[in-house]
């Protein structure tokens, strides 16, 4: 199931012409896990979307001293940032309801089937 936000928009009723739009290379792009977000307000009416992924360092089987050496070496774990996305007060409550909207049809979609079976 797909959901669009601002797909297939065209020009303002009135002007005489259609003109559908398509969005541009969107299956040559790789989908990318993220695990992260993080929502910012620099200014009012503008927020910053922050997409990234945390991968936890990884630690080798070994003795319990060994992996207590690996973890002390261990300084930090890094979070990759992903992609910033600016977006208008607007542009938030539109992703905001289309999120909304297709975790709420994914709900009813999942809810098993109830009554009518065989008996």
């Amino acid at each position: 199931m797909t959901s669009s936000s601002g797909a297939g928009k065209t020009l303002p009723p009135g002007l005489g012409k259609h003109i559908p739009v398509v969005y541009k290379g969107l299956d040559e792009t790789p989908i990318i896990f993220a695990n992260q977000f993080l929502l910012q307000e620099p200014q009012t009416g503008e927020f910053v979307l922050s997409f990234a992924q945390f991968a936890p360092p990884i630690l080798l089987p070994g003795t319990d001293e060994e992996m207590k050496a690996q973890l002390d070496r261990i300084q930090f774990a890094t979070i990759t940032a992903l992609g910033r996305y600016g977006l208008t007060e607007t542009r938030l409550r539109e992703l905001v309801k289309l999120l909304s909207d297709y975790l709420k049809n994914y709900d009813e979609r999942s809810k098993p089937a109830t009554g009518g079976g065989a008996r």
